[in-house]
């Protein structure tokens, strides 16, 4: 127990002043020292995770422009038409997504489309009176 306490304390930047005077100070000095090194491992991971994520999303749109860049440049178009063009399918694609440039919708049901579809545009259509009240009388769906 004192040599995993020595060990869990490395971690921390080596032994302290202070040190446990009883077995069980001991044990509840490992047991905090451990949960700690647990929680460090599992917040550097969700951590890891997420740049990650964010990487592969964003290596997707980043090699559709160098592509783009490398077309433009083998056809010997010009500087300033490529820094426009480049430009534009930035701005592009980090706008609103249309149904199609969504894969993963061609997969789901019919029925489900649709829901999705009146859940969607039922939220502009109550801003005209005629709507709001034949929205009312149908009810939540």
């Amino acid at each position: 127990l004192a040599s995993l306490h020595w060990a869990l304390s490395q971690f921390s930047g080596g032994m302290d002043e202070i040190s446990p005077a009883s077995p069980i100070e001991r044990l509840f000095a490992v047991a905090v020292g451990g949960a700690i090194f647990v929680i460090a491992l599992v917040m550097l991971g969700v951590f890891t995770s997420g740049l990650t994520q964010q990487y592969i999303i964003g290596g997707s749109g980043a090699r559709q422009l160098a592509t783009l860049k490398r077309y433009l440049k083998q056809n010997n178009v010009s500087k300033v038409i490529t820094k426009r063009v480049c430009r534009n399918a930035k701005h592009a694609i980090s706008g609103d997504l249309t149904p199609e440039s969504v894969e993963l919708l061609h997969v789901i049901s019919e029925p489900l489309k649709i829901e999705l579809s009146f859940d969607m545009y039922s939220q502009v259509l109550q801003t005209h009176h005629f709507f709001l009240e034949l929205l009312q009388q149908l009810g939540p769906m």
